[in-house]
């Protein structure tokens, strides 16, 4: 049984290549905006978690500050007198200008 020769019609291949061509590129436009904003989203989450975990780190400081206060009465005593300006009974404050 003789073989047939494989015949390719290049005009078929040409017309699947253009449809596959442009097919990828609608489908490139398409989706190109939506991944753009899902990494600037991405981006942008990643920033506010930092900023989250800055943030819960001086919380903690603060806490431990506060803590500290209770216990150690010369540190609140300064920090009444700096801050808030509080003076004990019978004192008086001398400004000295230079």
């Amino acid at each position: 049984m003789p073989v047939k020769p494989l015949r390719i019609d290049f005009f078929k291949v040409l017309g699947f290549l253009f449809l596959g061509v442009i097919l990828f590129l609608i489908i490139f436009f398409l989706f190109l905006p939506s991944y753009t904003k899902i990494k600037e989203l991405r981006e942008e989450y990643n920033i506010l978690s930092k900023s989250i975990e800055d943030t819960k780190k001086e919380i903690e400081t603060l806490k431990t500050q506060i803590g500290s206060w209770d216990k150690d009465l010369f540190y609140l005593e300064k920090v009444a007198r700096e801050s808030l300006g509080l003076l004990k009974e019978n004192e008086v404050v001398v400004k000295i200008e230079e």
